[in-house]
């Protein structure tokens, strides 16, 4: 006798924030629909029109994901904790906020390109991964820490700053309009 086994697809998995709609650890399963949290291969969305939690969301433990999508926020979102994200081909998109700070550890586990639909991005940490990985229609992109990626990254900003200096990436390519004012960078160094 042979078994075959259907392949499991990739789904999208709402977070809920919990019974109460208020918690915001994306790393907790309770605070997603049916209490599952998201999979190495699914994608997690956040999305405020049915989310009445704020932008301050947390992973306060390691979480993989294929991908997250924050939709519909109309406030700045931060993103902190005390857990790695990794995030896979999916990747990382943002549609109808204003700006997304990331201020937690981020690890790259395929190659990727994360659409900001005209929102910023704020990179406060680390970003680790090989793949290649690509940062499209960001309204501006400001880095403040030395992201030490070891893959090729490619950022596409209106407005790009750099307020840090060290390895950015293996090789880096940036487009888009840049701040005089900002500090210098320096990549790669390897």
């Amino acid at each position: 006798v042979v078994a075959v086994l259907a392949p499991v697809s990739a789904a999208e998995i709402a977070f809920t924030g919990g019974s109460d709609g208020t918690c915001t650890d994306l790393s907790v399963a309770a605070n997603w629909a049916g209490g599952v949290l998201p999979g190495a291969g699914d994608t997690g969305v956040v999305d405020y029109s049915t989310f009445s939690g704020d932008g301050a969301l947390t992973v306060g433990s390691d979480l993989a994901l294929g991908g997250l999508s924050f939709r519909n926020a109309t406030a700045a979102l931060t993103l902190s904790g005390a857990g790695t994200l990794s995030l896979g081909a999916a990747g990382l998109g943002v549609k109808n906020a204003t700006a997304l700070s990331l201020k937690l550890p981020i690890v790259v586990t395929a190659a990727s390109t994360w659409p900001f639909n005209k929102g910023a991005l704020n990179l406060h940490s680390t970003i680790s991964g090989t793949a290649k990985l690509g940062i499209s229609e960001a309204g501006a992109c400001c880095v403040y820490a030395a992201l030490g990626y070891d893959g090729d990254l490619t950022i596409n900003s209106q407005g790009l700053r750099f307020y840090a200096v060290g390895k950015m990436a293996k090789t880096l390519k940036a487009t888009g309009a840049s701040d005089d004012n900002a500090s210098s960078y320096v990549s790669p160094s390897v």
